[in-house]
């Protein structure tokens, strides 16, 4: 990744190290992303990926170096906090509340929020994602996986967020959710907020990607734009399986 000048560096990692009980997971990472884009970390399995997003929202222990975020190091801020502070997550695998229908789980979204515009801001995201206007009485449960992540995605999104962290997006997906679910991703970017995503389909989610960070045995191996590491023989030999 070219070098960044520090006003446009939303999140920095600086030298991070994280473990889980005694085990260390990240190893000295460091990286910033740039404020406005979308940055994909790719990697084998057990590479930290899924770790440096944590770390990044306080859920996991950071025992060496510093996390900065807009200009403020927050290694020691809670995760709350860090979510007030316009910080978004969605997790791996289905984080929303089944046996609620879709309008309720974006009014669960906003339980950090105590504004009188909650209500504005549902039919706001409804019209941005017709599909969960279709389906905003239904149980949640009751929606297809895709349907699903996009639900989750403008359940984020209802903190306005300065930067969504999203994990792992297209797992599990039809091919036609995948596209449409990086479709809406792009959409998020557009509306200017940015993205740090981790995503097992490393070929696709380079290819909307403005930056790419590869991550190894918990260490950054390669930086640079996604349209660079998909040029790139030992990328796509090594991590894009061709």
């Amino acid at each position: 990744m070219p070098t960044l000048e520090p006003d446009h560096d939303i999140l920095v990692f600086d030298k991070v190290e994280a473990t889980y009980g005694e085990a260390p997971i990240l190893r000295g990472v460091s990286f910033g992303v740039h404020k406005g884009k979308i940055t994909t970390l790719i990697g084998p399995n057990g590479a930290g990926k899924s770790t440096v997003l944590r770390a990044a929202l306080g859920t996991v222990r950071v025992t060496h170096g510093q996390i900065v975020y807009r200009h403020q190091p927050i290694t020691g801020v809670s995760t709350t906090d860090r979510q007030r502070k316009g910080m978004a997550y969605c997790p791996q695998g289905r984080s929303n509340f089944p046996r609620m229908t879709v309008r309720e789980n974006l009014e669960m979204g906003a339980f950090l929020r105590s504004d009188r515009e909650v209500q504005e801001d549902i039919e706001t995201l409804l019209d941005e994602f017709p599909l969960l206007r279709e389906k905003q009485k239904e149980f949640a449960a009751n929606l297809s996986g895709g349907q699903q992540q996009i639900l989750e995605m403008a359940m984020a999104l209802i903190l306005h967020p300065r930067i969504l962290l999203i994990d792992e997006p297209s797992l599990g997906l039809s091919p036609i959710m995948v596209e449409q679910v990086f479709a809406y991703v792009k959409e998020i970017n557009g509306q200017g907020v940015t993205v740090l995503m981790v995503e097992q389909n490393a070929r696709r989610a380079l290819a909307i990607s403005d930056y790419g960070i590869v991550l190894d045995l918990g260490r950054v191996r390669l930086k640079d734009t996604g349209e660079a590491l998909l040029n790139n023989e030992e990328v796509s030999r090594s991590y894009l399986g061709s």
